[in-house]
C-alpha cells in the first residue's frame, strides 16, 4: 500500500502565497469592475439628461402646433358658420321669403 501523502511545510507556505496573489489579482479586478461600473452609469445619466432635454424641447414644440391647431379650428368653424348663413340668406332671398 501507499504511504499517506505528507505536506511539506514549504508546500504550505508556496500555496499561502500564492492564495495571497490571487486574491490581490481578484481585488484588482474588482476594483477595475467598480469603476468601469461608475463611468458607465455617468454616461448614462448625460444620456438620461439630454434625452430629457430633448423631449422637453418637442413638448414645447407639440404645444405650439396644438395652439395652433385649436386656432385654425376656431377660424374654420367661424367660416363655416358665416357660409352656412350667407348661403341660407341667398336661399331665403331665391325663394322669396324676404320680401
Amino acid at each position: 500500500m501507499n504511504a499517506p501523502h505528507k505536506i511539506k511545510k514549504e508546500d504550505i507556505s508556496m500555496k499561502a502565497s500564492d492564495l495571497s496573489n490571487r486574491v490581490v489579482r481578484l481585488e484588482t479586478i474588482i476594483e477595475h469592475i467598480h469603476l468601469s461600473l461608475e463611468r458607465i452609469e455617468k454616461r448614462f445619466d448625460d444620456l438620461e439628461k439630454n434625452i430629457n432635454i430633448r423631449f422637453d424641447k418637442i413638448e414645447q414644440r407639440l404645444d405650439k402646433s396644438e395652439n395652433r391647431l385649436w386656432i385654425n379650428f376656431y377660424f374654420m368653424l367661424t367660416t363655416i358658420i358665416g357660409l352656412s348663413g350667407t348661403l341660407g340668406a341667398i336661399m331665403a332671398k331665391g325663394f322669396g321669403w324676404f320680401k
